[in-house]
C-alpha cells in the first residue's frame, strides 16, 4: 500500500501539517519533532525510489565522485551526483542510501539530525557516534611504508611535509601522523624526524630550504601534486636527487615521468569497498565503523642511500 502523509503523522504522533512541513524541509517544526517524522518516514519507506543512491559531493565534481557513479552502475544501482550543500530532507525520499565522496565538509555534524537514509563515507572520516561508517586509504600504512624504506637506505633525518587546510578537523589535519611517528619510533629515530602541516601549499618554498640547511636528507611530501615546483626548489638549492637527498611523493599520472618514488592510493578499491559496504548496510547488516585500504608503493629513482651511511 502507498504510504501517505496521514500515515506518517499517525505513526509519529503529530499533525498532518507538521508532517508535511517536515517532509518538505519547511521551517516552523521543532527539531526533535522533525527528526521523529523523518525517521518514521524512513521506516515506512515513504516516497522512496528503490535501487537508487545519491553521491554527495563537495562543490564541483571530482574523480572520486565519478568513480562512485561508475561503481554503482556496475552494481546495477542508479546513481545521482548532488552537492551536499544542495541536498535536503525532501530529496532523500528518492534514494535508498547515500555515498559521500571526498570532502563534503562537516557532514557528520548534520547528517543524523536531518536525514534518515544509510550513509557511507568514502575517502573521508565518518562518525561512530552518528553511525556513519567510512572507507579510507590507510594513511598510517602509507607513512610506515615510506619511513621504513627511507630508514632501510640509512636515512635518519626524515621530514614529512603536508599542505592541508589548517581549519579542517584535526583528524584530517593530522592524517597519517601516527603512522609517521610510530614508524620512526620503531627504527629508533623518533627524535630525528620532523612533521609540518601548513597552508598555503606554496609555503613549501620557504620550509624546504630551511630543512635542507638543518641537515634533513629525506622528504615525504604528502598531497602536494606540483612535482615540478618541488624539483625546482631542490634545483635552486643546488641539491641533487637522489645523490644528496631522497624524496617520496604521492602518485599522480605524471609522477613516473619525473622518476619519483611514490605512494599510490588505490582509489578504485576504496570506492568498490565503500559501495559493497553500503549495499550490506542497506540489507540491514552491521558493517565496520572504519575500513582502511592499503595502497601501493612504487620504487623509482628519487630515493637513494644516505651519503654518510
Amino acid at each position: 500500500m502507498k504510504v501517505r502523509i496521514k500515515d506518517i503523522a499517525a505513526a509519529a504522533g503529530c499533525s498532518m501539517a507538521q508532517a508535511s512541513r517536515a517532509l518538505n524541509g519547511c521551517k516552523g517544526v521543532d527539531p526533535e519533532t522533525r527528526k521523529k517524522i523523518l525517521q518514521t518516514a524512513g521506516k515506512l519507506e515513504y516516497g522512496r525510489k528503490k535501487n537508487s543512491v545519491v553521491v554527495l559531493s563537495p562543490p564541483g565534481i571530482d574523480d572520486w565522485n565519478v568513480l562512485c557513479l561508475k561503481e554503482l552502475q556496475r552494481n546495477g544501482i542508479n546513481g545521482v551526483i548532488m552537492p551536499f550543500r544542495h541536498f535536503t530532507p525532501n530529496d532523500e525520499k528518492f534514494f535508498d542510501g547515500a555515498i559521500c565522496a571526498n570532502g563534503a565538509d562537516r557532514i557528520e555534524d548534520v547528517w543524523c539530525p536531518q536525514f534518515t537514509i544509510p550513509l557511507v563515507m568514502v575517502n573521508q572520516y565518518g562518525s561512530r557516534l552518528e553511525r556513519i561508517e567510512a572507507v579510507q586509504p590507510d594513511a598510517d600504512w602509507e607513512m610506515e611504508s615510506a619511513v621504513g624504506y627511507l630508514a632501510s637506505l640509512g636515512h635518519r633525518h626524515i621530514a614529512r611535509l603536508h599542505p592541508v587546510s589548517l581549519s579542517a578537523p584535526q583528524k584530517v589535519v593530522n592524517r597519517g601522523m601516527d603512522g609517521f611517528f610510530s614508524a620512526a619510533e620503531s627504527f629508533g629515530i623518533r627524535h630525528c624526524v620532523y612533521n609540518e602541516n601548513y597552508e598555503p601549499a606554496g609555503r613549501i618554498q620557504v620550509i624546504l630550504p630551511k630543512l635542507l640547511r638543518e641537515g634533513f636528507t629525506a622528504f615525504i611530501v604528502v598531497s602536494d601534486f606540483d612535482h615540478q615546483r618541488l624539483l625546482n626548489i631542490f634545483s635552486r638549492c643546488r641539491v641533487r636527487i637522489p645523490e644528496d637527498v631522497s624524496v617520496i611523493v604521492y602518485e599522480q599520472p605524471r609522477t613516473a615521468d619525473f622518476n619519483l618514488t611514490a605512494i599510490e592510493i588505490d582509489n578504485d578499491l576504496v570506492v568498490k569497498r565503500g559501495i559493497m559496504l553500503l549495499k550490506e548496510k542497506l540489507a540491514g547488516k552491521t558493517i565496520p565503523s572504519v575500513t582502511r585500504i592499503p595502497g601501493k608503493f612504487h620504487v623509482r629513482g628519487s630515493a637513494g642511500r644516505v651519503r654518510d651511511a
